[in-house]
């Protein structure tokens, strides 16, 4: 069953929108043609209007495969144990810094946590906490500037192939920097 004939029997079911068969047309699942024999209906789309919902579409599929890879390559610290890197861990991270010195400069004590990747927390030094998260950041900036690398190359290009010639990897990044680095700090 080709796609067109999978869509059709879905849209006969109302098992799939209008808006949807609209992203397969802009991903070039399926033509304009093929729309309008499966809803009766144009799909007014333009090839900029196309290629303009294709491009945010990679931009998001950008995103979310730095959101994976960064959750896949935890890093390994000095005392050998792996720390996850994902976005929510790092705003985590700083928020517990934060209390903490927000604690000390009212007089108050605060106790430091923080856990390996899948451990229980334990107490930390504040100057060992603080260590890990530059160790993250300096880790993380690199992925984050070949996303944002992505997303302007992405919103350079003027027609499909150039868009489809977009190549999403986030490896290269991770080699340069265990080469940078000089050690495998990261589980691969």
């Amino acid at each position: 069953m080709t796609t067109k004939e999978k869509l059709s029997e879905r849209w006969k079911n109302n098992r799939i929108s209008e808006a949807m068969l609209l992203v397969y047309v802009s991903k070039g699942l399926i033509n304009d043609a093929d729309f309008k024999e499966i809803t009766g209906k144009e799909s007014c789309l333009d090839p900029e209007a196309k290629l303009a919902k294709a491009k945010h579409s990679k931009i998001s599929e950008s995103k979310t495969a730095l959101s994976e890879y960064l959750a896949s390559h935890p890093l390994q610290w000095t005392d050998g144990k792996y720390y996850s890197v994902t976005s929510e861990k790092q705003a985590l991270l700083t928020s517990n810094l934060s209390l903490y010195q927000l604690a000390v400069s009212n007089g108050q004590s605060f106790t430091l946590k923080w856990n390996t990747t899948g451990d229980e927390c334990t107490v930390w030094k504040y100057d060992d906490l603080a260590a890990l998260a530059l160790a993250i950041g300096t880790y993380v900036q690199p992925f984050v500037s070949r996303q944002q690398e992505l997303e302007l190359d992405i919103k350079a290009c003027t027609t499909m192939e150039e868009l489809d010639a977009v190549e999403i990897n986030y490896d290269p990044v991770l080699k340069q920097y265990l080469e940078t680095a000089g050690l495998k700090e990261v589980a691969e």
